[in-house]
């Protein structure tokens, strides 16, 4: 299985961080790979829910795929796995991690993903734009996580909602 990891560093707590990264609403807007992300809370309280992915494939097509959490311990680590996905899917198998560390006063954030192309021809090509998505991740990340920082700093959160 190919794998891809990206980490930088970016000035917000690692609470504040998590918190902007588990917002729904704000996925879209760090993460180039989501379109829409819905999470499903089923089952006894203690079980963790199920996540429901769209994502953009090429020229405006889609696919979706739902994800189920190998492991959540916020703030710190992520962990999700592709439980089934659309005809449409560039991936057999998919699963992407995030690490938050404490760095100063800001947070080392690492972003890993593991996956099998469907087609394996496309291996070399597919792991590149997987790598220029995770980077791009990153660097959103780093620009929202900058207004969070403002924001705190004046003592109002204006984004973040509920962890995992």
């Amino acid at each position: 299985m190919a794998k891809v990891t990206h980490s930088a560093y970016l000035p917000v707590a690692p609470d504040k961080l998590w918190d902007l990264m588990c917002d729904l609403d704000q996925r879209p807007k760090w993460d180039p790979s989501v379109r829409t992300l819905k999470r499903e809370h089923a089952g006894a309280p203690g079980d963790r829910p199920t996540l429901y992915y769209t994502a953009p494939l090429l020229l405006g097509a889609t696919w979706s795929w739902e994800g189920e959490y190998v492991v959540l311990e916020p703030p710190e680590q992520s962990a999700v796995r592709m439980r089934w996905g659309s005809f449409l899917r560039p991936f057999h198998q998919l699963a992407g991690s995030w690490r938050l560390t404490p760095d100063g006063s800001g947070t080392r954030l690492q972003i890993t993903v593991n996956f099998e192309p469907r087609i394996p021809l496309l291996s070399t090509l597919i792991s590149r734009r997987v790598s220029k998505i995770t980077a791009e991740s990153l660097r959103r990340l780093a620009v929202l996580g900058t207004d969070i920082s403002v924001d705190s700093s004046n003592g109002e959160m204006n984004q973040g909602s509920e962890s995992g």
